[in-house]
């Protein structure tokens, strides 16, 4: 075989070596598949990252309608406790007084035993109070005065309205003709207050 010597001057750029070529066709096109496969592994990693993201956000709203439903029903207990407590104060009935009944003597005994009579004690009204006021000499009221002493050294407290009370339970016994003369004993008073 012949040694054949290539010019790089005058041979055409196309006259490249067959093998150089096929390897550069192959390393180009290679080239173009990484690519895509690295876009497409990039892909599926930002598909499983917004699907990751999804899930989380799913479990969030989960977590927050579990919650949602529990503070619900709590809600609905305290309520129930509530209408129950309110349903026990109404049935809480005020115990009734028993009146005393008197027991009957049997027909042997009837003659022996005395029949119990029940004495229920009447609540005492309250009495209305009227608050008045009066005018009366210096004489008259200073005998409320010595009475009250006399009282004290007796140990016995009054007020002065006791003893006007007393004076008004004496009177309430006195005839007509009685009052008319005990007027008549009275000094008499100026009508209206006093001038200044």
């Amino acid at each position: 075989m012949e040694n054949v010597v290539i010019d790089p001057v005058n041979t055409p750029a196309n006259a490249v070596q067959p093998s150089a070529s096929a390897d550069l066709a192959s390393s180009v096109a290679a080239k173009p598949k990484k690519a895509v496969a690295k876009k497409a592994v990039a892909k599926k990693a930002v598909a499983k990252k917004a699907v990751a993201k999804k899930a989380v956000a799913k479990k969030a709203v989960a977590k927050k309608a579990v919650a949602k439903k529990a503070v619900a029903k709590k809600a609905v207990a305290k309520k129930a406790t509530a209408k129950k407590a309110v349903a026990k104060k109404a049935t809480v009935k005020k115990p009734v007084a028993k009146k005393a009944t008197a027991k009957q003597p049997s027909v042997a005994n009837a003659s022996q035993v005395a029949p119990v009579v029940a004495n229920p004690t009447p609540k005492a009204k309250k009495v209305k109070l009227v608050r008045d006021s009066f005018a009366m000499p210096g004489h008259e009221y200073q005998v409320l005065q010595d009475i009250k002493k006399a009282a004290l050294k007796a140990g016995i407290e009054l007020k002065k309205s006791d003893l006007l009370r007393i004076g008004v339970g004496m009177l309430k016994n006195f005839s007509v003709t009685q009052l008319d003369k005990a007027r008549a004993a009275l000094t008499k008073l100026s009508a209206g207050r006093p001038k200044k």
